[in-house]
């Protein structure tokens, strides 16, 4: 049965005053160790995913069909097996590679997802090839051609990119639960199990802000994107 609210203003004074954000904004050491946890594992595995997949998605595109095909495959493949499948052999490699308990397993296993490579891979496909093989005849190097001519062109779709990806890496639980294994790393997304009822609204709505200024960042080209994405349907 649901929870009847008698006392409604003891409950709002409990959960939803300014006293909570008072409380975690200048009194929860805990909670701002845990938000600087999450934003050293955020960044490096937005930027690092970012440029990781979009070279690899852009090399994808560059191959002959047949290559291609079985390149898409195996991403296709990994793609659709679920995260808590992969969370058994990640640990078995990071094991052997030492890595368990530090913050580069996490990084490294989020890095690499398959899901990022195939979210850009849609973008890259829209580039005019034309026009890299016109730079590659001119002598443009491939790094000169992938900086020059791939990442303009692919910028409404690295913005929607920054946004998916930044959501997920904040909010990601498995990853660090399983390979980080020490409290005192564990991202904010851990430590509100922990925290206390009438702080925890608080700290959730802290806790989005970072996303809500990212979404902000991105609304423009996102709506450019989806616009786009909608008339190629047509």
């Amino acid at each position: 049965m649901p929870t009847r609210v008698t006392d409604i203003p003891g409950f709002l004074e409990r959960y939803l005053s300014f006293a909570q954000y008072e409380a975690v904004l200048f009194h929860h050491r805990a909670f701002w160790a845990a938000w600087w946890n999450t934003l050293i594992l955020a960044v490096p595995v937005l930027l690092l995913s970012a440029a990781v997949a979009a070279l690899a998605a852009y090399g994808t595109v560059s191959l002959r069909p047949r290559p291609k095909k079985w390149v898409m495959g195996v991403y296709v493949l990994f793609s659709m097996l679920p995260l808590q499948m992969l969370l058994v052999p990640n640990y078995i490699v990071l094991h052997g590679m030492g890595l368990i308990g530090t913050r580069l397993a996490v990084i490294l296993i989020a890095v690499f997802s398959p899901y990022y490579f195939i979210f850009l891979y849609r973008s890259v496909c829209q580039i005019r090839m034309e026009t890299v093989e016109a730079a590659r005849i001119e002598g443009a190097g491939e790094l000169r051609i992938f900086l020059s001519i791939v990442l303009p062109q692919i910028k409404l779709g690295l913005s929607t990119f920054f946004l998916i990806c930044g959501i997920e890496v904040w909010s990601m639980i498995e990853q660090p639960l399983v390979f980080l294994q020490e409290e005192q790393k564990y991202p904010l997304s851990i430590l509100f199990r922990d925290m206390e009822p009438g702080l925890q609204y608080a700290g959730a709505v802290i806790y989005a802000v970072p996303m809500i200024l990212l979404y902000l960042c991105t609304a423009k080209d996102l709506a450019r994107g989806i616009s786009n994405w909608m008339g190629e349907g047509k």
